[in-house]
């Protein structure tokens, strides 16, 4: 796999909370595109440079906007990755069990491919549940009383189908084939009369 020139790539995650084809208003009240990639504990290489980077950024901003500080000295100093077996963390899914987790959000649409590098333009082929590869960076925020490294979300590859998460179902799998009308007005009653 290519280095990029800025960030990394991830090894293969799951994507989780995709919102990257239209652009969502996150609590900052900013338009932006996102998704949770959910990190198996295993993947050593990426936690590692995951750590890298935030260091990476912490350093670069320590002086100009963390106060010359340590990051164990800052209160609500928050980095972008999580445990997700950590139940302070209140994520309860199975899909969290033996996985970090982290948001990575961006203001640009990202660009999204599959597994041969063609682009993804439907939003049926790229949904919470499936794996692939994520292009990251970092970058340092400080704002409301929040100090912290934040991750920025490059790109999408798509490289393998999984089991949707959300809590939906398939349509086919709740109605079978029927040609019959079976509306509850299909009668020409009205709506009053199915209360009487």
């Amino acid at each position: 796999m290519k280095k990029p020139k800025i960030g990394i790539i991830t090894e293969k995650v799951r994507f989780n909370f995709v919102q990257v084809f239209s652009p969502k208003e996150s609590l900052d009240g900013k338009m932006k595109y996102s998704v949770m990639l959910l990190i198996p504990k295993e993947k050593k290489e990426t936690l590692s440079e995951i750590k890298k980077g935030v260091i990476t950024q912490f350093d670069l901003a320590k002086m100009s906007m963390f106060e010359g500080k340590e990051m164990t000295d800052i209160q609500n100093f928050k980095v972008p990755i999580r445990d997700g077996d950590d139940p302070n963390e209140g994520k309860e899914g199975d899909e969290y069990k033996g996985n970090f987790f982290m948001n990575a959000t961006t203001q640009i649409r990202p660009g999204i491919v599959d597994k041969s590098g063609n682009y993804i333009t439907d939003a049926l082929n790229l949904y919470s549940g499936c794996y692939g590869f994520a292009h990251i960076t970092f970058y340092p925020f400080k704002k409301k009383g929040n100090k912290g490294i934040a991750c920025g979300l490059q790109n999408l590859q798509k490289t393998e189908e999984g089991k949707k998460l959300g809590g939906t179902c398939d349509a086919k799998s709740v109605f079978a084939p029927s040609e019959e009308d079976s509306s509850m007005f299909s009668s020409g009653r009205s709506e009053m009369d199915l209360y009487l």
